[in-house]
């Protein structure tokens, strides 16, 4: 029977051979790019650990610097649909190259700079560097691994951009204030160029490259593959996909899920990529090593409460009501930072770590998106959802500067802006309103029932 996988006693000694070797090389091709990740999700939240010293090296407010992480946020938005089309132009190995060393370059130029536009220009470089990466990796493992170990190796990516975010709290501060801003950042950038010149030394981007079957061949899936494959190209794929971008776009059930998203992952970026550790140095007293401690402890948050929700969502057949329960959550925690007392440092750790803890329902806005669409189109309503983070990630923290700017009151130390407590509470109020109006689109999005 056609595609039907073939019993071990029907697999040759070669094949076996072949598939020992691919067993070992697939973990040799899968670490030198996440690697490669930790490093760039490391370098994208560097911003929050030196937001201070920016703003006294180049002699500007809260609302321009915010710009930093606004602008390279926002050229990662605009890179997401390119970036599908340069992988399959020039394979994983080249994209993952090219993305390295871009980020490196701008790395390394963000960290050299001696006036903010070359600063802000190295930072657009870095950022188109890092919009090359993710779906790179995803595309090779998708290579060099089974199927049905897919989703997994999707985790183990994510588990280690979110050690590159830890990395980048209170590590990096501890950096930071042994050697100024500048060093730490230069090395990264280094380091970055280092690991693109690994990547593209030992990554390939299929087995074939090194004489090996893949995965499908060796189980005998591949007749299955070429009779999924066989058909012909669609003739005209551009108006096919203008079509399925009016019905995705024009469902009211993948706005509701955007904006879910926005609500969740867009201020979890303005606390943990920018704005939180100045708040807990300048509003809260605590030293930058202190300060990244207690902002590592979102990352945390995040890592825990990711595979616990999903879990948790399957397993109850829901998405929309622990969407609201998160959303719930982050109310209480942006109340928590806007209140004009001094908390417990145990009640500020907690609430930090809410954050984090709440933002991992942003994952079932993908699933609430991609089941209130056609199957065909589940990639485009998740790709379309993910607008929702990456905006709030891109509008929100120089939004947040700005307030702070409206309510400084003309002190400085060390020639930085200081904003005292009554402006980072009435920022806050920015992330409150952000949040609430995720909830109004989360009220509205229908609940596909699941079995238990």
């Amino acid at each position: 029977m056609i595609g039907t996988p073939r019993r071990p006693s029907d697999v040759s000694l070669p094949e076996r051979a072949a598939a020992g070797r691919l067993a070992r090389l697939r973990w040799v091709m899968w670490a030198p790019p996440t690697l490669l990740y930790f490093a760039i999700v490391f370098e994208r939240s560097t911003v929050a650990v030196i937001a201070d010293r920016l703003m006294a090296e180049f002699q500007v407010g809260a609302g321009v610097v915010g710009l930093v992480t606004g602008i390279q946020l926002f050229t990662y938005l605009l890179m997401q649909v390119p970036c599908g089309t340069l992988a399959d132009l020039l394979g994983p190995r080249r994209l993952l190259t090219i993305g390295a060393c871009l980020a490196g370059t701008g790395t390394i130029g963000f960290g050299l700079a001696h006036t903010f536009g070359l600063a802000l220009a190295s930072r657009c470089v870095y950022s188109l560097g890092d919009s090359l990466v993710f779906l790179s990796v995803l595309r090779l493992q998708a290579e060099w691994f089974r199927p049905r170990e897919y989703a997994t190796l999707v985790g183990l990516t994510g588990f280690s951009g979110g050690l590159g975010a830890i990395a980048a709290t209170a590590p990096l501060a501890l950096l930071v204030d042994a050697f100024g801003w500048r060093a730490p950042i230069v090395a990264s950038g280094v380091a970055l160029a280092l690991v693109a010149a690994l990547v593209w030394s030992v990554v390939r981007d299929r087995p074939a490259e090194l004489g090996l079957p893949s995965w499908p061949e060796l189980e005998g899936g591949h007749a299955v593959v070429i009779a999924a494959t066989g058909g012909g190209a669609d003739p005209r794929p551009w108006r096919r996909l203008r079509e399925n971008l009016r019905i995705v776009g024009r469902n009211p059930q993948t706005c509701y899920a955007l904006l879910s998203h926005f609500s969740l992952f867009g201020p979890y970026l303005v606390f943990t990529t920018t704005w939180g550790i100045a708040y807990l140095m300048q509003a809260r007293g605590l030293g930058r090593a202190s300060a990244g401690a207690s902002v590592a402890l979102a990352a945390i948050g995040s890592l825990i409460g990711g595979p616990a929700v999903g879990w948790l969502s399957d397993r109850l057949g829901r998405r929309r009501g622990l969407i609201l329960v998160s959303q719930g959550v982050m109310l209480v925690v942006w109340l928590g930072l806007m209140l004009p007392v001094t908390l417990p440092p145990l009640a500020l750790d907690a609430l930090i770590f809410g954050i984090g803890l709440a933002t991992s329902a942003n994952l079932l806005s993908f699933a609430a998106a991609k089941e209130a669409n056609p199957p065909e189109m589940s990639g485009l309503a998740t790709g379309f959802t993910n607008l929702g983070g990456f905006t709030g990630g891109a509008l929100l923290p120089p939004l947040f500067g700005l307030v702070l700017d409206l309510g400084w009151a003309g002190r400085t130390s060390a020639s930085a802006h200081v904003y005292p407590p009554s402006a980072y509470g009435l920022a806050f109020g920015l992330m409150l309103l952000a949040t609430l109006i995720g909830m109004a689109g989360t009220l509205r999005l229908r609940e596909h029932r699941r079995p238990a």
